[in-house]
């Protein structure tokens, strides 16, 4: 199993640098058909074709792979969840990819397309040392190499994987304006200048700092942020690589692994930095661009190994993994659920007709994410005395007290203060009223509205509902038909997806007094429930198409996910013990989180 996981490792590693060299000679389109490349299985007649066929190959071998893995770890679905989970997770991202790799082949290369298709990888690429992580984890044992475990746990300082989140972060984003920078053909509207904040201009050889010209600025940005990459990765190695010198009690593979992982980060930095002032002189030449990925690609791998790393050791020291402050703000923000809603914000200012300036977009994306964190953070503080009483929350940073309920309090109204007066001067009235609505109607009507009434639900799903809107009115400046449909499927969604989540934590919710109609009315009307109101998603589902707005091939996804989800909704009739309940329950939770983004992506590249 770990040899099969190390290999997809390494093929998926070799797919990317792989895409990378056939977007660089421009061998993306070099076969007409697929999955054949002009009628045959190998196709040798042009390097761009074969680039082409072997990139192909590539990626169906992990997915294979992919499917092995994932059947192999079903059987641990219940004795190791978080290995299945990571498996259901690598096998999922992989069908996705493949759904992305067709579309940029069927539409030609759109910028949006080919750069989501590079950051989806990436993904899949964490995911799957994630997955060998896990079973090394769980099959490979103890990482102390002493029984000094009360000495390493006075001296440990979890701020150090603070750190490294920090460098994933920085490196991600910059990664993410590379893609977008080769993908929209900014990259060689630049050369480099006497420093790397020049620009010198090719077309007008005009040395610039900033430029009107959105081309230009992503060139300048891109260079900005690597500047600041380098800093936050070459810090935070040499405190990782400093900290596995002084730590002897470790076992001799994790300490040589730490060291070796550390050291080796700060090299791939400064070879990417010098492999970056290449490509600037070298007008975009094939080698210089692809080893640039090649490294970019390097950086994170070893990043996330010692993510990886870390994490284990605070497992083996503490049983968990330890808070910090960063991560108890992260936990009061809910990142995962405002990841979310960013997705469906982000639905909306992709989805709307016209252009926008990528900054732009960006910034507004920034801004109304902030909305969304801070009317989360308040809802901890609201709801703190209440989440004590909740197995799965009481635990969290306000209720448990490591946060004092007044930090949050200041958070949240931080980040109003500072959001909502910057939508109306970077964005516009609209975006900043339905922010505005949105974060009142959650936290002074529905947090207060779940401890009397089972109709919270209802009205909760109206700011659930907005987001996509948001994303729209950014663009557009006013709301109209299709703005109306988009609020329509997310307010619909999330009935059925929130009577699920009820129904397997009854407990949790009657234990807290909030308001449930699973408690309510019973189980099996929550059932009936869930499959009526998937019924009408799937019809709303398809207003898009009804409306003139999106296209055949859209509706025909929506058709085919929306049928597949209401045969799992129908599955809940035919079931009647307790538990099998709560188990469909709970996959019925996670078909909608799947659904959810598969509707609104098919959405954006679809219309």
């Amino acid at each position: 199993m770990k040899l099969i996981l190390s290999l997809t490792i390494f093929l998926t590693y070799l797919l990317i640098i792989l895409g990378g060299l056939v977007h660089n000679t421009g061998s993306a389109l070099s076969c007409p058909d697929w999955p054949l490349c002009y009628g045959e299985l190998v196709n040798t007649t042009s390097q761009g074709s074969f680039l082409e066929q072997m990139h192909r190959v590539i990626a169906s071998l992990i997915g294979f792979f992919s499917m092995g893995v994932f059947i192999k770890c079903r059987s641990y679905k219940k004795s190791h969840p978080r290995l299945y989970r990571f498996s259901l997770a690598t096998f999922m991202l992989v069908l996705f990819q493949g759904g992305l790799g067709l579309s940029t082949f069927l539409y030609k290369l759109p910028t949006l397309i080919s750069t989501t298709h590079l950051a989806f990888s990436l993904i899949f690429f964490c995911c799957l040392l994630s997955l060998k992580n896990e079973w090394k984890l769980i099959f490979e044992g103890n990482f102390l190499s002493s029984d000094d475990k009360t000495a390493l746990q006075k001296t440990y300082n979890p701020m150090i994987r603070d750190g490294i989140f920090f460098s994933i972060s920085i490196v991600a984003i910059q990664v993410f304006l590379g893609a977008v920078m080769r993908h929209s053909g900014a990259g060689n509207i630049c050369g480099l200048g006497t420093s790397i904040f020049q620009c010198f201009e090719r077309e007008t050889t005009q040395i610039l700092y900033w430029s009107l010209n959105p081309k230009v600025q992503i060139n300048l940005v891109h260079r900005y942020v690597a500047l600041l990459a380098f800093v936050v990765v070459v810090w935070n190695g040499m405190r990782v690589f400093l900290m596995a010198m002084r730590t002897n009690t470790l076992s001799k593979d994790l300490r040589v692994s730490i060291l070796l992982h550390s050291a080796s980060l700060i090299f791939l930095i400064i070879l990417q930095a010098i492999s970056g002032a290449i490509v600037s002189k070298s007008n975009i030449s094939v080698f210089p661009t692809t080893f640039h990925l090649a490294s970019a690609c390097l950086i994170i791998w070893n990043l996330w190994s010692l993510r990886n790393r870390v994490r284990n050791l605070e497992l083996n020291l503490f049983g968990e993994v330890r808070h910090t402050f960063v991560s108890d703000v992260l936990e009061i923000t809910k990142l995962r659920l405002g990841t979310l809603v960013v997705i469906t914000i982000a639905v909306g200012i992709f989805a709307a007709p016209g252009n926008i300036n990528f900054f732009k977009a960006i910034l507004s994306l920034v801004l109304m994410t902030m909305v969304v964190c801070a009317a989360t953070t308040l809802n901890c503080y609201i709801e703190r005395d209440v989440d004590k009483n909740m197995e799965r929350t009481k635990n969290r940073a306000l209720p448990s007290g490591r946060m004092k309920p007044g930090v949050a309090l200041f958070i949240g109204y931080s980040l109003l203060a500072i959001a909502l007066p910057l939508l109306v001067i970077f964005v516009n009235w609209p975006t900043m009223i339905l922010s505005l609505i949105a974060a009142v109607l959650y936290l002074f009507a529905y947090t207060p509205m779940k401890l009397k009434s089972e109709a919270a639900l209802f009205v909760g799903a109206i700011p659930g509902a907005i987001p996509p809107v948001m994303g729209w009115t950014t663009v557009t400046g006013k709301i109209d038909a299709m703005s109306v449909a988009l609020f329509s499927i997310l307010f619909i969604w999330q009935i059925p997806h929130f009577l699920a989540i009820a129904m397997y934590h009854a407990k949790d919710y009657d234990a807290a007094n909030i308001k449930v109609y699973p408690n309510k009315i019973g189980f099996s009307k929550s059932k009936r429930d869930i499959f009526l109101y998937t019924i009408i998603l799937v019809l709303v589902s398809l207003s898009p198409y009804w409306i003139g707005f999106s296209s055949v091939t859209y509706r025909n996804i929506a058709s085919v996910c929306g049928i597949s989800f209401l045969i799992l909704s129908s599955f809940g009739f035919f079931i009647k013990d307790h538990d099998a309940v709560l188990s469909w329950a709970r996959t019925y939770f996670w078909a909608s989180i799947i659904y959810l983004p598969l509707l609104l992506i098919s959405l954006i590249f679809f219309n």
